[in-house]
């Protein structure tokens, strides 16, 4: 049996407490956002809000730069829209890292043939590329990866991101 190490980082508090919009706030299309609260539940599917994503983005690369930047890592978000988002935002993040390998983010979703084509990579130890992964529900069922370090951000909840690594 492996035992595992277990580092939590805190997200800022509005993904857990909700959000109300400003009288009169518009989303992108210039369309009125309904006044009411919303909750974890509504975001990423009923409200995506850009600065939400770029924050995890933000947090989570801050905290590999402070760890290990090659730490295989599964970023579960709610659905495949906000996987590519959370991809994308992450990407932003480590500009460096993705200049010099297109596959150190991939989104591995059902939809991605590309992604797909690269699970074995990113399950294989041996294989330095991709390192971070963002899915949505491909992934969640369970895989066979060997590798020694993974991270597991939970982006459809409320909270952390946590590091499971064998001790």
């Amino acid at each position: 049996m492996l035992s595992f190490t277990n580092s939590r980082v805190d997200l800022p508090r509005f993904r857990c407490l909700g959000w109300r919009p400003e009288q009169g706030k518009t989303d992108k299309e210039g369309n009125s956002i309904e006044d009411r609260i919303y909750n974890r539940k509504d975001f990423d599917r009923n409200l995506v809000i850009e600065e939400r994503t770029d924050i995890d983005a933000k947090k989570l690369t801050e905290f590999l730069k402070g760890f290990d930047s090659f730490a295989k890592t599964i970023v579960f978000c709610v659905d495949i829209d906000h996987a590519e988002r959370m991809r994308s935002a992450l990407q932003r993040h480590n500009s460096d890292l993705a200049a010099a390998n297109h596959k150190y983010i991939m989104q591995i979703t059902g939809d991605n043939d590309e992604g797909k084509r690269e699970l074995e990579n990113f399950t294989n130890p041996e294989e330095k590329y991709p390192v971070v992964a963002t899915t949505s529900e491909l992934m969640t069922t369970g895989i066979d990866a060997q590798t020694r370090v993974k991270t597991k951000s939970v982006c459809k909840r409320c909270g952390c991101f946590q590091l499971y690594k064998r001790a």
